[in-house]
């Protein structure tokens, strides 16, 4: 069976990297528009909007870069949108909080130390389960999209997230997180390998790492990397 990628099938999934890129950068520049010029925090009550505002703007930045044109291109803004609202709701949340008190400095990222990988592994649960929940997998082994029944190629999708996957574990072990930490990592994984991404991709040992430019934990070159995160292997 012949199978042919448009664009719009895995715009979202090509995206989801940009998300996570750009979702910081996007807080910091709506926050400072909603004040304008006001160094006082925003009220509790312009929190609503503030997300509103982030979503509406990752969303329609990521779009208007592609060539989609009409309902195709409504239909990837919608996603993306429902991404950044389900996915980043913690993030937006915390984000703005911290500003509300004040404190959104140095403390504000080492708080997040210690959880920073749990967060990271658990946040790549929920895509996982999000993205995947617009596909159905065939008897025959093959993909669809759920609501258009068109034939779609999701083995990216696996390989993708196994990068992050090991990226998470090797650097956390690298950096000397303490073993309850490990401990939990280890535990994130198997309910990852052992649920959404083995029912579509099968024995998570064999899907295979695409190659990549830069380390996704530490944010590093692979080809400067010493010892190199399995996240950078090619085989």
């Amino acid at each position: 069976m012949k199978i042919i990628i448009s664009e719009n099938q895995l715009s979202l999934i090509r995206r989801l990297s940009a998300i996570e890129r750009l979702v910081d950068p996007t807080m910091d520049l709506v926050y400072e528009y909603l004040q304008y010029g006001n160094p006082t925090p925003l009220k509790m009550s312009e929190y609503d909007t503030f997300t509103l505002v982030v979503t509406t703007k990752l969303s329609n930045e990521l779009v208007n870069k592609t060539s989609l044109q009409r309902d195709e291109k409504v239909t990837l803004r919608n996603q993306i949108q429902r991404v950044i609202s389900n996915s980043y709701y913690s993030k937006m949340r915390d984000y703005f909080m911290s500003r509300l008190e004040g404190n959104l400095n140095e403390n504000y990222s080492n708080d997040l130390d210690n959880n920073k990988p749990i967060e990271m592994l658990t946040k790549i649960k929920s895509d996982i389960d999000n993205i995947l929940s617009y596909y159905v997998k065939n008897e025959d082994g093959t993909y669809s999209d759920k609501s258009t029944n068109q034939s779609v190629n999701l083995k990216l999708i696996g390989g993708f997230y196994k990068v992050e996957i090991e990226s998470i574990l090797f650097g956390s072990k690298i950096e000397g997180q303490p073993e309850n930490i490990l401990s939990q990592l280890e535990s994130i994984k198997n309910e990852i390998i052992n649920g959404k991404l083995k029912e579509f991709f099968g024995d998570y040992k064999l899907i295979a790492i695409p190659k990549q430019k830069f380390d996704y934990y530490t944010k590093l070159k692979c080809d400067i990397m010493k010892p190199k995160s399995p996240g950078c292997q090619v085989k």
